[in-house]
């Protein structure tokens, strides 16, 4: 299936010694999936959220070679598919981390680590009893956070030309959500 459709506008803030920062605001939606949420493999809850990100980094080197470091956090208000007087809108809305490493180990091949997350601000346990009762938003109800740890590969090419960027990353962290996803 078609998963997430996101898009992001970025503008960047300034410097304050190495680090440049940027800010982004952008919008995700899950309207192709939306039918399925309810669905066990399902490919998303459905919805469509509002972004708002600050993120940083740096390029530097390392010995001969360059690295490239960044920081993302980002807030999702996420329109709710449905309101509850206890947890409010469901699902609740979340904060997500991430970061990166790149280091060129030679002037055709980089190598990087790479850490990703995200916390829902509100919902339940999971429950089967306590969240069937949410229909369809059974799965978006849940108090999800999840951490995914990965590594990298880049291949350079001669002069001034887009490289291509491999990697990999597994949950070594869940709550509420998927202990085996590898993406």
């Amino acid at each position: 299936g078609l998963g997430l459709l996101e898009a992001r506008f970025r503008r960047r803030l300034g410097v304050t010694g190495p680090f440049v920062w940027s800010a982004s605001a952008g919008m995700r939606t899950g309207v192709f999936h939306r039918k399925t949420r309810g669905r066990l493999t399902n490919l998303g809850e459905g919805t469509t959220d509002f972004s708002a990100t600050v993120s940083t980094g740096l390029t530097g080197l390392l010995g001969p070679r360059f690295y490239t470091a960044s920081w993302d956090a980002t807030y999702f208000y996420r329109l709710p598919l449905q309101v509850d007087d206890k947890l409010g809108g469901i699902p609740g809305d979340e904060l997500r981390l991430s970061s990166v490493f790149d280091y060129a180990v030679t002037s055709r091949m980089g190598l990087g680590v790479s850490a990703d997350g995200f916390h829902r601000l509100t919902g339940l346990a999971l429950d089967f009893g306590e969240i069937a009762k949410y229909g369809d938003d059974r799965w978006a109800v849940l108090a999800a956070s999840q951490l995914k740890l990965g590594g990298r590969i880049m291949l350079y090419a001669k002069g001034v030309m887009p490289y291509l960027q491999l990697g990999v990353q597994r949950v070594v962290w869940a709550k509420n959500n998927p202990t085996d996803a590898t993406f």
